[in-house]
């Protein structure tokens, strides 16, 4: 009997440490991606166009249960301790309370939305094309939202809003691509 508790002790470990293993990829590929940006210039935005859009839904959707909003909350934590995880190697509370604070709180809004939205038996691409849609527009609703007080509404979206577009379209594409290929080929 003691053998038969030991050995479940160890497939419980591991996969406890596979968990631990999976949100630190998730992080350091959230790191990543915010160091993919494009910095437009001031008449057009005061946020810089980043990929982080892309891997907040794409960890959001594959993770099976709360272990997806937990890597975008330690990331977005380690950002607000200070730690450089922002775009253009920034952190601290003034990144959050800055311009881009609006979208940074939206990536927890958005990965929370997108784990109670996703049915696990409902993986065909447009489910997974309309939950990276939904959670676009909730990132964008409030980085327009926090945008507001710092330069208006009218800014807050031709500023906030419409330059992201193009690009957001395609990392709903890519990313819905993304998340359909790991759910059926990996």
């Amino acid at each position: 009997m003691y053998i038969c508790q030991l050995s479940q002790f160890k497939s419980v470990s591991s996969i406890s440490m596979k968990n631990y293993w999976s949100i630190l990829l998730s992080i350091f590929i959230l790191i990543i991606s915010g160091q993919l940006s494009i910095d437009l210039p001031e008449q057009f935005s005061t946020v810089p166009i980043t990929a982080q859009t892309l891997a907040v839904l794409t960890i959001a959707y594959l993770f099976p249960s709360y272990k997806g909003c937990l890597a975008i909350f330690i990331y977005v934590l380690l950002g607000v301790l200070g730690a450089p995880v922002f775009s253009g190697w920034s952190g601290g509370l003034d990144s959050v309370t800055g311009k881009s604070g609006g979208f940074i709180i939206g990536f927890l809004v958005a990965a929370v939305s997108i784990y109670f939205l996703r049915k696990p038996t409902e993986d065909a691409l447009l489910r997974i094309g309309t939950l990276h849609l939904t959670g676009t527009v909730i990132i964008l609703f409030c980085g327009f939202s926090w945008l507001i007080p710092f330069i208006g509404v009218e800014y807050s979206f031709t500023k906030g809003v419409v330059p992201y577009l193009p690009g957001a379209v395609i990392k709903i594409i890519v990313g819905s691509l993304l998340c359909f290929y790991f759910k059926y080929r990996v």
